[in-house]
């Protein structure tokens, strides 16, 4: 038996390796070209230490203190080269890549659907053309390079990992080249190359209720997260608060209400800013009711600055801090540095 390691590095690059049974996690980064920084392989030197964000492994005592202390072990931190995964493991290597030997090199895929789900929101569907499917964790992002454009633009992944096609929730900006290019051009079969997965932001173990809060299209790595979580009868609670600016930007409203009827774990809301429509008028943050058990929850944001900021300004403000908070906020092509639509 073996298991899946995702291990994300510095540039929160992630690189996927198996581990067999009773194998280290250097000796399987070694077998599958992986280096993990080591200089001694008998826990001395401390240079493989490293995080275990997700899963369960067995880590040898036989290792100095000086290269992991009690403290560190308990916050999660092991040596890599006295650690056998249990489980399958997210491991953060403390390390740029390129210190492991590895370069980012661009999956290539095909565009299989264009789905244009309203005027600011297109949904695309891309055939890998790949025996084995891409991976990624639920939440992650990646770049896409079509079109003929000049840069790779960056958006979550909205399906979840280990499928043939992989999907993409993406706005459409007025002027915005991959935008026009989704609403024109943009044809079956079109080339595209897949640069990821990226990003730390992603779902970790769960442990206690979560809270997801959406902005927009920062709805896509929650949609990811929850199709990754489907089969799951027995769920502490998942509530997902959306909230968006306009009629046009509200979609995947009745995929998500069939996933709350046959999930009784699950609740989903949403608030628009400027209804025209009668829909719900409001912010995200007016969803925040004191029912809602923020305080014993993990809570994961993802959407604009705006309204990412809004949400600590208003946590912060009622002293109502979870457990653990992830966040990630996106811009627009204006910044090409970060994701353009979650």
């Amino acid at each position: 038996m073996s298991h899946r390691i995702a291990l994300t590095f510095e540039e929160d690059a992630t690189f996927f390796i198996d581990c067999n049974d009773g194998e280290s996690l250097v000796d399987a980064g070694d077998r599958a070209g992986v280096r993990i920084p080591t200089d001694c392989r008998d826990g001395v030197c401390g240079t493989c230490r490293s995080l275990c964000e997700s899963g369960t492994y067995t880590m040898s005592d036989d290792y100095l203190e000086e290269a992991l202390t009690d403290e560190e072990a308990a916050e999660g931190f092991i040596l890599a080269c006295q650690t056998t995964p249990l489980s399958d493991m997210v491991v953060r290597v403390p390390v740029a890549s390129t210190v492991a030997g590895l370069s980012k090199r661009a999956v290539p895929g095909s565009i299989q659907q264009v789905n244009i789900l309203s005027s600011s929101t297109a949904e695309v569907v891309i055939d890998t053309g790949s025996s084995s499917p891409m991976h990624f964790l639920p939440g992650q992002y990646a770049g896409l390079e079509a079109g003929g454009l000049d840069r790779a633009r960056n958006y979550s992944f909205s399906n979840q990992p280990g499928t043939p096609f992989i999907k993409f929730l993406i706005r459409l900006v007025p002027d915005g080249g991959m935008s026009q290019y989704l609403a024109g051009s943009a044809a079956v079969g079109d080339p595209v190359d897949i640069h990821g997965p990226q990003g730390a932001f992603y779902l970790r173990d769960i442990q206690r209720p979560l809270v997801f809060v959406a902005g927009g299209t920062g709805l896509a790595p929650f949609l990811a997260m929850l199709e990754s979580r489907a089969g799951s009868l027995d769920h502490p609670q998942v509530t997902l608060l959306l909230g968006v600016t306009n009629d046009e930007d509200l979609v995947k409203v009745e995929e998500l209400e069939a996933f709350k009827a046959s999930h009784p774990w699950f609740d989903f809301q949403y608030r628009i800013a400027n209804p025209k429509q009668g829909g719900p008028a409001g912010l995200v943050t007016d969803l925040f009711s004191p029912e809602l058990a923020i305080e014993q929850s993990d809570l994961y944001l993802c959407g604009p600055p705006v309204m990412v900021e809004a949400v600590h300004r208003y946590i912060r403000s009622e002293g109502r801090a979870p457990v653990r908070i992830f966040a990630e906020k996106f811009l627009v092509e204006a910044a090409p540095s970060l994701s353009e639509a979650g």
